[in-house]
């Protein structure tokens, strides 16, 4: 409900939208894309993998930040509307 709400409310002001858009894409997306684009170029799933596996803690502090943003980002907001 909260979501709902808080994309039709009147005060949110439409360069915060693209702004979390753009943290969502940059956390979530490109990533995903960049994997896909390795795999479809010819690496291996199991070296893709091993790759991942190795630099798990890198991907796990990078998503822990860009969550960490995405909160506070909500945060402030819900705080403005109220």
């Amino acid at each position: 409900m909260y979501w709902t709400s808080i994309f039709n409310h009147n005060g949110f002001k439409r360069i915060v939208q693209i702004v979390y858009l753009v943290v969502f894409n940059i956390g979530f997306i490109i990533p995903i894309l960049a994997i896909t684009f390795l795999i479809h170029r010819g690496k291996a799933v199991v070296d893709m993998s091993h790759i991942l596996f190795i630099r798990l803690w890198i991907i796990k502090i990078f998503t822990a930040v860009i969550m960490m943003i995405l909160g506070i980002m909500s945060f402030i907001n819900l705080i403005s509307i109220t």
